[in-house]
């Protein structure tokens, strides 16, 4: 593994310059494939991330009853209570473009009671009323959610797959399509999850993601050296399994055999770049592995996972940018080490981050609060003025 300073100095020269000449959307396009009736919070944090960190636009596509709460989030403000039945409302945040394209098994049911001429937003619990209004969207096909998903592709430098994508089957199905055309056209890709503690036989009991996809389906990312996998613990070990690199039981983080596990899962991937999260973060891409160690938060907050699957979509449409010559710049990057660069990038921020975010608020951080201060995390790793 280089020493730090190396790999930082590498990964500048995939950031792009701040430009007059640029145009809208040149600093990266990001797009996030998930976000579900149950899963909101992941897709957001993902989106908004990458928007932090520099990307121009991002768009996400989801279920329909996410997208309102992906653009309409509810909040108390400072000093009154939350026991109120009438919260104010604000955008989550209108920077993200939101796609309501993804459909489960199921119709899909919205409801909704929004008082005309005001931003007061009336909060019901189950049941819900019988005044809210109530609309049944049919299903669409699969083939045509892949399609429309696909249409916006041009749009696009790089797709996260798998935040908030919820256990519904269909939903599954979409993703592994879009995976599959986003392969046809060669771009960047971050498969991502909130959790994964299924094994491979139980398809209808337990989540169903990204990297629950590749477990089941591992040709559907295989040999695909623009994908990158963000597997914790739990995951990557059921990913070793299935690709019999070795049982579950028998894999043990507490030696520096915990190295040669990630360089073998790639391997074993055909050079996919995993990204092992940990105590110790991994990247390999099957030929080089890079090892994150720096200083983080002390608290394990859910949802950390997405703000650096944001990260690493960032750096790898930088990366894309880079590769058609947007910016004036040596080629000194080979387009194959881009993506295990990205994914150290994403590690060393998202740790600078969480400990910027816990230094400000201790035990009671949340995963919202680090959001703020990606801009200041970015400006310390590189040396440029906030």
């Amino acid at each position: 593994m280089p020493p730090t300073k190396p790999i930082i100095d590498v990964l500048r020269q995939l950031v792009p310059p701040l430009s007059h000449e640029f145009h809208k959307g040149q600093a990266g396009r990001v797009g996030v494939v998930g976000g579900s009736e149950d899963y909101t919070g992941a897709p957001f944090f993902s989106g908004i991330s990458a928007m932090r960190l520099g990307a121009d636009l991002c768009h996400i596509f989801c279920e329909p009853d996410a997208a309102t709460v992906i653009k309409v989030s509810l909040f108390c403000p400072i000093g009154t209570s939350l026991t109120a039945e009438i919260l104010y409302h604000q955008s989550y945040s209108p920077d993200l473009i939101v796609h309501p394209y993804l459909r489960k098994t199921k119709y899909a049911v919205s409801y909704a009671l929004l008082l005309p001429t005001t931003t007061v937003f009336i909060v019901f619990s189950h049941p819900y009323p019988k005044s809210c209004s109530k609309g049944k969207t049919p299903d669409l096909t699969v083939d045509e959610i892949i399609s429309s998903v696909e249409s916006l592709f041009p749009r696009l430098h790089v797709l996260i797959v798998g935040p908030g994508l919820s256990r519904d089957s269909h939903m599954l199905e979409c993703a592994k399509g879009v995976i599959n055309k986003a392969r046809e056209q060669g771009m960047p890709i971050v498969l991502d999850a909130h959790s994964m503690s299924a094994h491979r036989n139980d398809y209808l009991c337990f989540p169903q993601d990204a990297l629950f996809l590749v477990q089941n389906h591992p040709e559907v990312i295989q040999n695909y050296h623009r994908a990158v996998l963000t597997p914790n613990i739990n995951e990557f070990k059921k990913l070793c399994e299935r690709m019999l690199i070795a049982p579950m039981q028998s894999i043990s983080f507490e030696s520096n055999h915990k190295d040669d596990m990630a360089l073998r899962l790639s391997q074993a991937l055909g050079g996919v770049t995993i990204v092992q999260k940990g105590n110790q973060d991994l990247i390999s891409n099957g030929d080089q592995i890079f090892v994150c160690d720096i200083e983080g938060g002390l608290k394990r907050m859910g949802g950390q996972g997405d703000i650096l699957s944001g990260l690493i979509a960032t750096f790898l449409a930088w990366g894309k940018a880079y590769e058609e010559n947007v910016w004036k710049h040596a080629a000194n990057i080979k387009s194959t080490d881009i993506p295990v660069l990205a994914g150290y990038a994403g590690c060393h921020l998202v740790r600078e981050v969480a400990r910027s975010a816990y230094a400000k608020h201790g035990r009671a951080v949340l995963t919202s609060d680090m959001v703020g201060e990606i801009g200041g995390a970015f400006s310390r790793m590189f040396g440029e003025s906030e």
